[in-house]
């Protein structure tokens, strides 16, 4: 065999491990995005396109790797303690680190859960939560994957997002998850509008029955919403009322965690004088 041919083949190798791979994520991505965490095999195949006996394949194989495991329902795989620990292990990002003392405070002058939550395509993602010392508080998983539509912590990131983003949600489906779910088009758009103008936002049961929230986006100097905080917690303590009364300690903790974020960006943003090599991005 020639050098050209066997460089075509090590190619044409390579190329087939990755698309392989690719797959292997997409599985894992759609069962934690679109499927929340677990699924039929036959339904991980419908999401991603792939055919049920393929499906099955990289299944098993993911399951060896303990990236999946078996789920509560028959038939079922969730996401694997294996991925579980990676995703624990990971070192706290920038916004997190800088967020999680803001959000102590919080918590504290509140009593309720706080929740830090950000853009992820077009869904948000629950990057940080500190618990209330409450007997009964918010059951509420970091890594939860949100629509971006129910609730007051999205909906502060959605009325302060690009006008693409907010396009997107608008023209997809709204699903319904409680009777107070916001699932017409021009009724979210209104209510969009309403946050933009109050800088806040609020909800009750809209995601989940007996939950409220107060919510503000946090944009660090920037346009649009890098994130939004919300102070979150059981409908029959944390009433319309009462989340008034915490607007101001809200406000203050949106205000620190701006200002955070923009010394961060600036200091990233600093060349050295001569213009070394120090990374601006």
């Amino acid at each position: 065999m020639t050098q050209a041919a066997r460089t075509r083949r090590t190619g044409r190798s390579g190329r087939a491990v990755t698309a392989v791979l690719a797959r292997g994520l997409d599985l894992l991505a759609s069962l934690g995005e679109d499927l929340g965490g677990e699924a039929t095999v036959a339904e991980l195949a419908r999401a991603v396109g792939l055919p049920a006996s393929t499906a099955y394949r990289y299944v098993a194989v993911l399951r060896r790797a303990g990236l999946l495991e078996e789920g509560e329902r028959p038939g079922s795989v969730r996401i694997g303690l294996r991925l579980i620990a990676l995703a624990w292990n990971a070192p706290p990002r920038r916004i997190t680190a800088l967020a999680r003392p803001v959000m102590e405070a919080l918590s504290n002058a509140t009593g309720e859960t706080v929740l830090l939550i950000e853009p992820f395509g077009t869904q948000a993602i629950c990057t940080e939560r500190v618990e209330s010392r409450e007997a009964v508080r918010l059951a509420f998983e970091k890594g939860r994957v949100l629509p971006l539509h129910a609730g007051a912590s999205v909906r502060a990131l959605l009325a302060f997002s690009p006008p693409a983003l907010l396009q997107a949600v608008l023209a997809g489906e709204l699903r319904r998850f409680t009777p107070a779910t916001i699932t017409d088009p021009a009724a979210l758009a209104e209510n969009l509008e309403a946050v933009r103008q109050a800088g806040y936002a609020w909800s009750d049961s809209e995601m989940d029955p007996g939950v409220s929230a107060l919510a503000m986006p946090v944009c660090g100097g920037g346009r649009y919403a890098q994130a939004s905080l919300s102070v979150t917690g059981p409908s029959f303590r944390l009433t319309r009322q009462r989340a008034s009364a915490h607007l101001l300690a809200l406000r203050q903790a949106v205000e620190a965690l701006d200002e955070a974020l923009g010394r961060n960006r600036l200091r990233r943003g600093r060349r050295p004088a001569d213009g070394g090599g120090e990374d601006a991005g």
